[in-house]
């Protein structure tokens, strides 16, 4: 039997190929692809009996099957070989979203790592509880951008010990502080008629982005 390998999907593998030789020659398969005419005109039928999945089913001289051959008492010499299955991990891209808060401001609620838009059905339902909750992973508070400081909660072999069926990227996001609103300190005006005294107009108002702030 042949070996195949396969990129994990969800589904079910077979490699139906055999190749059979008598006396050192290929015979050629009917159209079937599992039945031979051998020479001597019996024919050996072959019938599959593995298929792979998961990449736990990987292994080496795991393509088995059976045969039937025509008056197999006639023929002291067969001998089987068996091809390797393989089933790799498919690989998976946990992209964390950029996201900003003002300065001063408690940090927002950060948005989950997102999966790939162009999931196949079988990999929505395999994953459609995975837990890509993130985090910042700096405590700085100062105005100014910080780079890949967003990411999961889980790292990449978490999840592959978790879903052993594929291999995962984190792709950390970025975070910014941005600078406060604008703040506006405005003094009062006043007008008063001589009296030969000092006068001061102690009346202040304060804005922070516009909006007026009360004094103590």
């Amino acid at each position: 039997s042949e070996s195949n390998t396969w990129t994990y999907d969800g589904e079910e593998h077979t490699e139906e190929t055999y190749t059979v030789t008598y006396g050192g020659e290929e015979i050629e398969p009917e159209d079937d692809g599992v039945t031979f005419k051998l020479p001597t005109g019996d024919k050996i039928v072959v019938t599959p009996t593995a298929s792979v999945k998961d990449v736990a089913d990987t292994d080496t001289e795991n393509n088995t099957f059976t045969y039937t051959l025509e008056n197999d008492d006639q023929y002291d010499d067969v001998t089987t070989v068996y091809g390797d299955l393989a089933v790799t991990p498919a690989p998976i891209v946990i992209t964390v979203p950029d996201n900003s808060k003002e300065y001063g401001t408690d940090d927002p609620t950060f948005e989950d790592g997102e999966l790939p838009d162009d999931l196949s059905d079988n990999f929505k339902t395999e994953l459609k509880d995975i837990d890509t909750k993130a985090y910042r992973t700096n405590d700085d508070e100062e105005v100014g951008e910080y780079d890949e400081v967003l990411t999961t909660k889980k790292t990449a072999k978490d999840y592959e010990e978790e879903y052993p069926n594929f291999t995962f990227t984190v792709v950390p996001g970025n975070f910014e502080i941005t600078s406060p609103k604008a703040i506006v300190i405005t003094s009062g005006s006043n007008t008063w008629t001589y009296d030969g005294e000092e006068h001061t107009e102690e009346t202040y108002t304060v804005t922070y982005g516009g909006e007026e702030i009360k004094p103590e």
